[in-house]
């Protein structure tokens, strides 16, 4: 297996909020986009642990947090608003499973090769893609739109 600088741990509450102290909030206040996101995660035990709420409501307030126990809760199996479930899993599917693993060793290379290729380009156009998305679901009056896509 190749070494790509990876370490496999599991989320817990304070990998999650150590990963959004240290690496998210900074990196947007130092865009100075801190103060018109709008944060959205789903209700994921480690995105509702104390100290990540505490840091949320900090750093956005209530209104700018779309998750469980916050004024907007993110809409339950909604895999409309989420650019992991609408763009990223079935690209990386795509890409992973070309060349057929047949060990998860290579499975898991390939995905950290894989993810390794996705360019800040291709991110942006998914995450902006975000907003006609939005547009159809309003109206469609919340209901789900993957067939019109």
């Amino acid at each position: 297996m190749r070494d790509f600088g990876f370490v496999t741990a599991t989320v817990t509450g304070e990998r999650y909020a150590d990963m959004l102290q240290n690496r998210i909030i900074p990196s947007l206040a130092d865009k100075h986009l801190l103060e018109r996101t709008f944060f959205m995660q789903d209700g994921a035990p480690p995105h509702i642990a104390r100290r990540v709420k505490d840091l949320l409501r900090r750093s956005f307030g209530d209104d700018r947090v779309l998750s469980r126990h916050f004024h907007h809760a993110w809409p339950p199996r909604y895999p409309d608003l989420s650019t992991c479930d609408y763009w990223l899993w079935g690209y990386l599917k795509s890409q992973v499973y070309r060349d057929r693993p047949t060990s998860l060793g290579m499975l898991k290379d390939n995905i950290r090769l894989q993810c390794l290729t996705i360019t800040p380009d291709m991110l942006y156009s998914a995450v902006h893609n975000i907003i006609p998305r939005l547009q159809l679901l309003l109206r469609n009056d919340g209901e789900h739109i993957e067939h019109f896509l």
